[in-house]
């Protein structure tokens, strides 16, 4: 099947490879075989297509972000003056910190899923990653100086 014109469905097609979506995906939501979006995919039309859609797309992008740098100071002196103002909420100061921090890249930590991540400790690791805990639990009351783990060291 070569494609030299592109309907509705090709169009359909086009927008939702664009969005990143499955060739199984695309076929099993408009009813068809993957096959036949694998063939329209790399059909010479609608590459084209998917070609222009991609370059306005990826324009539009550009534009949004050059009025989000433009505007990124204005926004840094809006947050640092609240931050400053007696008359402020603590809630609103707090917030707007917050997310000084984040316009400077030191947002707050996510939930990251570590399953699967694998380290070789030595002794010399695990007895360093010890003593900083004990460290820690000293410095906050935790456990008392006089801590003993029942090990000799």
């Amino acid at each position: 099947m070569k494609i030299t014109e592109m309907s509705a469905r090709h169009h359909e097609i086009a927008r939702r490879l664009l969005l990143g979506q499955s060739n199984n995906d695309i076929a099993r939501d408009l009813g068809i075989g993957h096959v036949n979006v694998s063939l329209v995919r790399n059909s010479p039309v609608v590459k084209e297509q998917l070609g222009f859609l991609s370059a306005k797309r990826d324009a539009k992008v550009m534009r949004i972000s050059e009025q989000i740098a433009e505007s990124l100071p204005m926004c840094v002196k809006y947050l640092k003056e609240t931050i400053e103002d007696p008359e402020v909420t603590d809630h609103l100061k707090s917030r707007n910190a917050f997310g000084l921090l984040a316009a400077g890249g030191h947002g707050a930590t996510k939930n990251v899923n570590v399953r699967g991540v694998h380290a070789v400790l030595t002794p010399s690791d695990i007895q360093e990653i010890r003593a900083e805990a004990e460290q820690i639990g000293m410095d906050n009351n935790i456990i008392d100086a006089e801590y003993d783990d029942g090990e000799d060291s």
